[in-house]
C-alpha cells in the first residue's frame, strides 16, 4: 500500500505543479479564479461525504463486513486493557479507518485553503515589505511550493478513495 500512497499523489502533485509553474504569466492563488478558490470549491463536499460513508460503513448490516480480510490481511498496533499487540483488521475495520482519514484529511485541506486565501494577500505584503527586491522570486517560490502540498494531499484524497472504493465494491460485487 505505501507505494500507492506515495508515488501516486507525488507524481499527481508534480505534473500538476509543473503544469502550473510552466503556464505562461503569474499564478493567481486567491480570488474568483485563484488555486485555492477552486480547489475549495470542489473539495468542500467531500468532507460530507467521507462522514456518510464511514456511517454506511460503520452500520452495514452484512456479517461479511465483520470478516478478517484476506491475506495477507493489514494489521494495527492495538492496546487495550485486556490485549496488547497487532490485530488484524475485517474489512468494517478497514474501511472505518480509511473513511475516517479521508474525512480528516479533507476537512484539514479545507481549513488550509480558508487560512491560505485569508493570509496570502498579508504574507505577500510581509515579503514585500521586508525584502522589495527579492519579493516576487520569494513569492512565486512560496506559491509553487503551496501548490505542490496542496496537489500531494489533493493526490493522496484521490488515490485513497479510490482504494476504498476498490476494497468496498470488491466484497459487494463479489460472487458467493
Amino acid at each position: 500500500m505505501r507505494f500507492y500512497t506515495i508515488v501516486f499523489p507525488l507524481f499527481f502533485a508534480t505534473v500538476l505543479t509543473s503544469g502550473v509553474a510552466l503556464l505562461p504569466g503569474e499564478i493567481t492563488l486567491t480570488g474568483d479564479a485563484g488555486f485555492v478558490t477552486g480547489i475549495i470549491g470542489v473539495i468542500s463536499l467531500l468532507p460530507g461525504f467521507y462522514i456518510a460513508s464511514l456511517a454506511a460503513v460503520a452500520t452495514f448490516g452484512g456479517e461479511h463486513m465483520d470478516e478478517t480480510m484476506p491475506a495477507p490481511a493489514p494489521e494495527v498496533f492495538i492496546k487495550t486493557a485486556q490485549t496488547e499487540g497487532p490485530e488484524e483488521l475485517t474489512r468494517r475495520m478497514f474501511l472505518s479507518y480509511l473513511f475516517g482519514y479521508l474525512a480528516i484529511t479533507s476537512l484539514l485541506l479545507v481549513a488550509i485553503c480558508f487560512v491560505v486565501g485569508i493570509c496570502a494577500p498579508a504574507i505577500g505584503a510581509v515579503i514585500t515589505g521586508h525584502w522589495p527586491i527579492h519579493a516576487a522570486t520569494i513569492n512565486n517560490c512560496l506559491e509553487v511550493s503551496l501548490v505542490f502540498c496542496l496537489s500531494f494531499v489533493m493526490g493522496s484524497i484521490l488515490v485513497t478513495t479510490l482504494h476504498g472504493t476498490y476494497y468496498l465494491m470488491e466484497r459487494i460485487f463479489q460472487p458467493n
